[in-house]
């Protein structure tokens, strides 16, 4: 990593989001890294999403689109990021404030990592604040392919190639297999750098059980890519 402090960009993919925005993007800013770049992209929504993401409008990049779903966009707000290093939380989730340094740091000593991801804990708020969440009850922490406990270097997208825009659900966990096929190094870490928000409206975490064929169809193709000899070592 170079000696200058490397820009990090962090994707924000938001559907009438109005309740958790402000808290998400306040979990970035908390955090001691700088420089940052957020940037919001706004996938149709209706309600004061956008106003919400003005308040910000010092610190956060706005982008609307039509409804397209998460996948694309994420991958809009990858292709409009110039950071070294690219991050993502949902609007409804909460960095935890040393994420990034944790993260950052581990980079650095590895440095033929593409890929850091920590660990999540599900969370259930007593108290849904504008800008603040109180939390009830706290789930024990969790090691998942999760796109908001990660870190990622820009030269990971390069290999992969963006999120897969037909895959309405488990699109990060297609990602990752991808990425894992095609000989990126993932390293995982024990700490908790994410506070996954359960507040009823979750759109992958209540997932209808009919939507499970998407994490199939992840799972199908890379044994299909590794029974083919696709999966290699990036040079």
């Amino acid at each position: 990593m170079s000696s200058l402090r490397p820009l990090v960009s962090v994707v924000i993919p938001v559907l009438n989001g109005e309740r958790f925005l402000a808290a998400a993007i306040k979990s970035i800013l908390a955090q001691a890294h700088r420089p940052l770049e957020i940037i919001v992209v706004d996938d149709g929504s209706t309600d004061s999403t956008k106003l919400v993401a003005q308040a910000f409008a010092k610190h956060v990049r706005y982008i609307y689109q039509d409804n397209k779903g998460p996948s694309v966009a994420r991958d809009v707000g990858i292709e409009s990021s110039k950071g070294e290093f690219i991050a993502f939380i949902d609007a409804d989730d909460i960095w935890t404030k040393d994420k990034l340094e944790i993260q950052l740091r581990l980079l650095d000593e590895n440095e033929r990592a593409h890929i850091i991801t920590g660990q999540l804990r599900y969370a259930i708020p007593e108290r849904l604040g504008e800008y603040s969440f109180a939390f009830k009850r706290l789930s024990s922490p969790y090691l998942g392919l999760h796109l908001g406990a990660s870190l990622i270097r820009r030269s990971a997208f390069d290999v992969v190639g963006l999120l897969e825009p037909t895959m309405e659900h488990f699109e990060d966990v297609d990602w990752f297999l991808r990425a894992r096929d095609a000989g990126l190094s993932i390293i995982t870490h024990e700490d908790v750098v994410l506070y996954y928000i359960l507040h009823g409206d979750n759109a992958s975490y209540d997932a209808p059980d009919e939507d499970v064929h998407f994490l199939l169809r992840a799972l199908k193709e890379s044994i299909d890519r590794r029974k083919n000899g696709k999966e290699g070592v990036p040079q």
